[in-house]
């Protein structure tokens, strides 16, 4: 799909990153378990997959009402079936682990 408003997809360019799903997903993929694209990027569903992360396409373009709730119900729906996987402390969570509280 093509970005709808904002400047990611104009700094991704910058950057030399692919400007799509896939890159997005690669670049949070240490933080997140599952991922979302619209429905204009099922093709790149199984290239999200296979980073190792539980992917869904949906509809995401909210025009009204309707449209965000769907989206929403989709999404709680996509995270009560998500499997969380197992990762390494990183960042905040590494900081507080390593602090010897007495």
């Amino acid at each position: 799909g093509v970005a709808l408003k904002g400047c990611a997809a104009k700094m991704m360019r910058e950057f030399g990153v692919r400007c799509d799903a896939v890159s997005v997903a690669r670049h949070y993929g240490e933080l997140i378990d599952g991922f979302v694209v619209d429905e204009q990027d099922r093709a790149l569903v199984a290239e999200v997959c296979a980073l190792g992360l539980e992917c869904v396409a949906a509809p995401t373009v909210m025009r009204c009402d309707t449209d965000r709730d769907a989206l929403g119900r989709t999404v709680l729906h996509f995270g009560e079936q998500l499997t969380v996987r197992p990762r390494a402390n990183h960042g905040v969570a590494a900081a507080a682990a390593s602090v010897n509280l007495r």
